[in-house]
């Protein structure tokens, strides 16, 4: 979680200008005004906020902690209202989502943030075909087709530490 650091918007500062653009994703749970304030002003792109669950209930199933979806939505709606040029992405993953949820997630965020989405798990994009996948290998000097993982090619993140991983 980035907001844990007490650094977080001087380094969002140093980077402002440096890179194309400046993203934090984050859970929005340590997200308050001073926070929002700071962020706003360091000059943070994008804030992207992953959500676990549309209802408090659902959190606490999901994550084990007791989450007010109501006080991060006023969190989020701050942010939203003071943000400037910082675009607020919301968004949540399809995994035992129901299509109320869905919609619930829609009308609950959709007020707070400049765009929404609801990530699936396969395809995760739907645009990179994973289903015809087939790369060549050789094993003890035989040549034979192999099933692959095309993502490692497409997407790669840097971990806080520095390791890239796929």
């Amino acid at each position: 979680e980035p907001l844990f650091h007490p650094q977080i918007s001087a380094m969002v500062k140093y980077a402002d200008g440096t890179a194309d653009r400046t993203e934090i994703v984050t859970n929005g749970s340590l997200l308050s005004m001073r926070m929002s304030e700071a962020l706003i002003s360091a000059g943070l792109g994008i804030l992207r906020v992953s959500i676990q669950a549309v209802t408090d209930e659902g959190y606490e199933r999901i994550t084990g902690r007791k989450v007010s979806v109501t006080d991060l939505i006023g969190c989020l709606r701050y942010f939203y209202n003071m943000r400037g040029n910082t675009k607020v992405h919301v968004k949540i993953i399809d995994m035992g989502l129901s299509e109320d949820d869905i919609k619930r997630f829609h009308d609950l965020f959709g007020p707070v943030a400049d765009e929404v989405s609801v990530e699936y798990v396969i395809p995760f994009i739907n645009e990179i075909p994973l289903t015809n996948d087939k790369g060549k290998t050789k094993h003890g000097g035989r040549e034979s087709e192999a099933n692959i993982c095309s993502m490692p090619f497409y997407m790669i993140a840097l971990e806080p530490n520095g390791d890239l991983v796929p």
